[in-house]
């Protein structure tokens, strides 16, 4: 499925329509919650037809087009999608369709509020080890509302000018749990 995008739509007319009630000769289809989370909408639709109501987690990913306007690309659990940050309750809400999506949703979630701990317990002079970072480990200089200034103690693993005692910004979703020192 691709991208539909509406002229002169702003962000905000696209979450209007997409949250409005769909009414077709088959199904209707209500949202009944939705979330924007940065640049995803998620929504807990519920479809009725004939044969009853089901509930179902939509994703719709919001993007916008320069001189054009805001658009969206749907899809559903059912189609594994490679994002994780739908809201906890809308798990309770609906029947599973994809076991090993909503494993990772929980294991996601799971692994940021450890990284929120950690972050949250950061001093000068702690070691922190770095999860997809160009250097191993630094030792915190000071800490910011979202990222810490250290001095690199372990070099890059890659072939860049950042060497052992450069001083590094880091974001706080770097930081590996556990690995605080």
């Amino acid at each position: 499925m691709g991208w539909d995008f509406k002229q002169g739509a702003s962000k905000a007319d696209i979450v209007k329509d997409l949250v409005s009630t769909v009414i077709t000769a088959n199904f209707i289809a209500t949202t009944v919650a939705h979330k924007v989370v940065g640049q995803e909408l998620w929504r807990l639709v519920e479809f009725s037809d004939d044969a009853g109501k089901k509930t179902v987690i939509v994703l719709d990913l919001l993007s916008s087009s320069k001189n054009f306007g805001w658009g969206y690309k749907e899809m559903d659990e059912a189609m594994g999608p490679y994002y994780y940050k739908v809201p906890k309750s809308f798990l309770d809400r609906a029947p599973v369709t994809n076991p090993a999506w909503r494993a990772r949703v929980l294991s996601e979630a799971t692994r940021k509020a450890a990284q929120k701990a950690a972050f949250a317990s950061l001093k000068p002079g702690d070691r922190v080890r770095l999860d997809g970072c160009m250097v191993d480990e630094v030792e915190v200089l000071r800490v910011e509302k979202t990222y810490f200034v250290g001095k690199v103690t372990v070099g890059p693993t890659k072939n860049i000018s950042i060497g052992v005692g450069s001083v590094v910004r880091v974001r706080k979703d770097f930081i590996l749990v556990g690995e605080v020192a």
